[in-house]
């Protein structure tokens, strides 16, 4: 009888900081790196697999002999690399930069520290998994992937081991691990349970069983492996061996043609960790942009003035990338991860803002700018290479410095004037003024604008109008705000006539959530309950530049502050948002309820984008949701465009945003909560801030140019406040220049060797021929974009070099073959 094999993988899963800080999660690396080395030397047939570069690179810190022993195991092949990223990540909710430095990161570390790379991509506790990941995985050197979550019990997948397809065609091998990824305690029933799952699968002749002491570390025992070296331990039918992941994909190679395939994400688990801790996910967000935006601005110093880039901004990268380890970002750690956590993601964005703006001041100070009576000059920087237009607001005057002319202009290189509006200060001083305007920016370059006097009517300041039902309007948008709520009731998108709304549109409201911190068991995250209360509502600007509208509700002790933005010229809404949030074991959500009928709902992720029904789930989204269906006789919809929000549910044609939860600290159901409120920290408690954009449109989600405009949102444009001086630098100047549906996602310093990084992907699932205009770089690329297809090139910033193509983790074609 044809005997199937058991590959018993040992492992130690190692949380860097959950129930513990990361100085803990330190000290249990070095405790368990020394355990697996031990029984290394006693067992000759024992393997032991690890993954995280971060670990390794903290063993290299503090006890640096010990690798020696390790690089000793790996030429043996008994110590395996898998998972070559930093760490083991959520893969949800940080972008999708992030998750291919996680690989660059970890794969360069392991084949310049330990002589090898991983093969085999490896997330076994992260909650969920996002369908740009094979295509990531791939271009980072690995063919197949191991996780565990969504369990079987949550997501039904076609066998144990399968191809995992990606929107792009990418596949890698996968396979979810039976019942969980350590045996703690009692090895034998672990058997036993798995081999029992694997009888539901007569067809496949191998499966793999993970065993060892995990979370906090300690890895396989003694024990475990006597009970595995000892004869009779497998189950009936069955050969047991210890193994790796390596070696259990490649012997599935032979039966490649017969495996089923499984498209699209791998979800869901723990819904509750996409909303908990705002704080945290406001902190990556921050970071993650503040980096991108840096480093493009970096490439820009340096192909226009040779400007070296600091290191510091390429390692500010390993602190992001740390911190986005799986039960940090996800909200589920205690109170004490998170004191050290944001204070390290806030110094990744500070570093990125110092590094910025190094780069911007001598390049602003080298552009021609001369002298012109009651002039304010100013230079402002766009990271994005397309057209992009601003709101800028800048505040002068007080105690005897010159405020701006009135009435006043901004006027640019070109000679071209934009009306200024003088709005409410952010500093409350006599003589303190603020003066806004619309600014329009090359792709990827900068504009200089000049603040100067100018004839009447080319600007005005804010007129209120008390008393009055709210109306903003302007050549595209018309917004009708609901008497009752405050709240915009009817938006009109004047091109195409797109009527969305249906009633009060981010409208806030309770939902009760008696859920542990992960929403363990929860499909939909909370029941409601209420909802806030109008207190009032006014016109606070009012202007040939902006309208404004203040929302103030409550509920309970809850508070909210909407501020709704229309810009001249603009289709958008912006809205700022601040929450007094002092509820516990509940969730706060935004609620769009629109009239669209056979509408269908589209959620960003990593490079694209991804379809899920309106069944009222919680789901995982990268900075925006679009529902869209038929209203009027016509196909449109509303985009909604969240700043550091991750979670949202639609159901019958209503969005929710979800924007904050707040259970127990590191609660785990099945333990119960007992005493009263006072005793136990809880999460997301006082005052946050966030900003988002709502899009009524024409024609499905395409019509609103997402991707592009979600950019927008995390990576404004930066204003340098200049003065009068000669240069050799013009006043106007544009980098770089992409066309429709392709998006740059990176530009930045090659994390080894020398030049610059380009990456852009298809973002509508078309296959596209572009010409990419790089001026900065003295080049154009002509390149074939398959649907949803990431490309990547290393730049020379002299143009003396041609353009190379990479993979992500910038290795080009003869690299990748070593």
């Amino acid at each position: 009888e044809h005997m199937r094999k058991i590959y018993a993988i040992g492992n130690a899963h190692l949380d860097a900081a959950w129930l513990w800080p990361w100085q803990e999660g330190y000290a249990e690396v070095k405790a368990t790196f020394r355990s697996a080395l031990q029984r290394l030397e006693e067992y000759e047939g024992f393997v032991f697999t690890s993954s995280s570069a971060q670990y390794y690179a903290w063993l290299e810190e503090a006890e640096p002999e010990m690798l020696d022993g390790i690089r000793t195991y790996i030429r043996k092949g008994r110590w395996v690399i898998c998972g070559g990223w930093w760490v083991q990540p959520d893969c949800n909710l940080p972008c999708g930069e992030a998750l291919i430095r996680q690989g660059l990161w970890g794969q360069t570390y392991f084949r310049e520290t330990l002589g090898t790379t991983a093969t085999v991509g490896y997330n076994v506790d992260s909650f969920g998994h996002s369908s740009a990941l094979p295509q990531i995985l791939r271009g980072s050197g690995m063919d197949a992937y191991v996780f565990l979550r969504p369990g079987p019990h949550e997501k039904t997948l076609p066998g144990s081991t399968f191809w995992w397809e990606g929107p792009d065609g990418s596949r890698v091998m996968a396979y979810r691990i039976p019942q969980n990824y350590s045996a703690n305690l009692d090895l034998e029933a672990h058997i036993a349970e798995c081999a029992k799952q694997f009888e539901e699968e007569p067809e496949n002749p191998a499966f793999m069983l993970f065993y060892g002491v995990g979370n906090h570390g300690g890895g396989p025992t003694r024990r475990n492996i006597e009970i595995l070296l000892r004869p009779g331990t497998a189950p009936a039918g069955f050969e047991l061996g210890m193994s790796s992941p390596a070696a259990f994909f490649k012997a599935q190679r032979g039966r490649a043609e017969e495996l089923p395939v499984h498209k699209g994400e791998l979800q869901h688990h723990a819904p509750g960790c996409y909303s908990a801790h705002s704080g945290i996910k406001a902190a990556n967000y921050q970071a993650e942009n503040a980096l991108l935006r840096a480093e493009k601005f970096a490439a820009l110093g340096a192909g226009v003035l040779g400007i070296q880039a600091d290191p510091a901004l390429e390692n500010a990268w390993g602190t992001v990338l740390f911190d986005q380890f799986h039960d940090i970002l996800a909200g589920c750690a205690i109170p004490a991860v998170y004191e050290s956590a944001l204070n390290e993601l806030g110094g990744a964005a500070e570093t990125a803002h110092r590094q910025e703006n190094r780069v911007l001041q001598a390049l602003s100070f080298r552009i021609h700018i001369p002298y012109e009576d009651d002039c304010v000059p100013l230079v402002l920087f766009n990271p994005h290479p397309w057209p992009v237009r601003a709101l800028v607001t800048h505040e002068r005057g007080s105690w005897g410095n010159p405020g701006f002319p009135q009435p006043c202009g901004a006027v640019d290189s070109g000679g071209r004037i934009r009306p200024c509006q003088f709005v409410a200060t952010a500093a409350q001083l006599e003589e303190r003024q603020c003066a806004a305007f619309i600014a329009e920016l090359p792709p990827l370059g900068w504009e200089t604008y000049r603040i100067l006097p100018a004839g009447a009517g080319e600007a005005q300041g804010s007129t209120g109008r008390p008393g009055k039902t709210p109306v903003l309007e302007n050549e595209f948008l018309r917004v009708v705000f609901d008497p009752a709520t405050g709240l915009p009731c009817e938006m009109t998108e004047k091109m195409c006539g797109a009527q969305p709304l249906c009633g009060p549109c981010a409208q806030a409201a309770v939902y009760r959530d008696l859920t542990d911190t992960w929403g363990h068991g929860a499909k939909e995250i909370g029941t409601q309950e209420e909802t806030f209360v109008l207190e009032s509502v006014r016109v606070t600007e009012n202007g040939p530049v902006l309208q404004r509208v203040r929302t103030v509700s409550s509920c309970g002790a809850c508070r909210i502050i909407q501020d709704f933005t229309l810009l001249a010229g603009d289709a958008r809404l912006y809205m700022k948002v601040r929450l007094l949030w002092l509820e516990q074991r509940a969730c706060c959500k935004l609620l769009f309820p629109t009239g669209l009928q056979a509408a269908r709902t589209v959620y960003g992720q990593q490079f694209g984008q991804v379809e899920r029904p309106l069944d009222g789930l919680e789901q995982p989204m990268q900075n925006w949701a679009d529902l869209s269906g038929r209203a009027g006789g016509q196909t449109c919809g509303l985009a909604v465009l969240a700043g550091g929000k991750y979670a949202a549910s639609a159901r019958k044609g209503r969005l929710a945003l979800t924007v904050c939860r707040s259970p127990a600290y590191a609660h785990h159901a099945p333990f119960q909560l007992s005493g009263s409120v006072e005793e136990h920290d809880w999460v997301d408690q006082g005052w946050q801030e966030f900003c988002c954009v709502l899009v009524a449109h024409g024609g499905d989600w395409r019509g609103a140019d997402m991707a592009r405009r979600a950019l927008e949102l995390a990576q404004p444009p930066v204003k340098i406040p200049e003065t009068f001086h000669p240069g050799p630098l013009p006043q106007r100047y544009s980098g770089a220049e992409l066309p429709e549906k392709i998006v740059m996602t990176a530009l930045k310093p090659a994390h080894r060797g020398s030049g610059y990084i380009l990456r852009a992907y298809e973002s509508e699932g078309a296959a596209v021929q572009a010409r990419l205009e790089l001026p900065l770089f003295r080049q154009t690329l002509n390149a074939a974009f398959a649907p949803h297809q990431i490309r990547t090139w290393r730049l020379d910033p002299t143009g003396g070099m041609a353009a190379e193509q990479t993979n992500l983790i910038e290795r080009g074609a003869e690299q990748s073959e070593e």
